[in-house]
């Protein structure tokens, strides 16, 4: 368990990576994926961002049609769908 309130989305990201491969049991085994546990991360309505990221990121992705480049800035996707 870890407070995941005032750490940054990539912390967080990292933490939640390591629980899923299982790296965080003593009987680790890279080329076994069974001993992983679920994570579920709770209450991300307002993560932390340092600098000037809530500002300035950008997600894009391509629907895969011409023209079908669609970008949209953290702080309007934080607003639209918190969770």
């Amino acid at each position: 368990m870890f407070n995941a309130k005032r750490m940054p989305i990539g912390r967080i990201a990292v933490l939640a990576s390591q629980f899923i491969r299982g790296k965080h049991k003593p009987g680790y085994c890279p080329n076994n994926y069974s001993d992983g546990d679920k994570v579920v991360v709770v209450n991300m309505a307002d993560p932390l961002m340092t600098g000037r990221k809530r500002l300035d990121k950008i997600y894009r992705h391509h629907t895969g049609y011409a023209g079908g480049l669609k970008e949209i800035m953290i702080k309007e996707m934080v607003e639209r769908k918190p969770e």
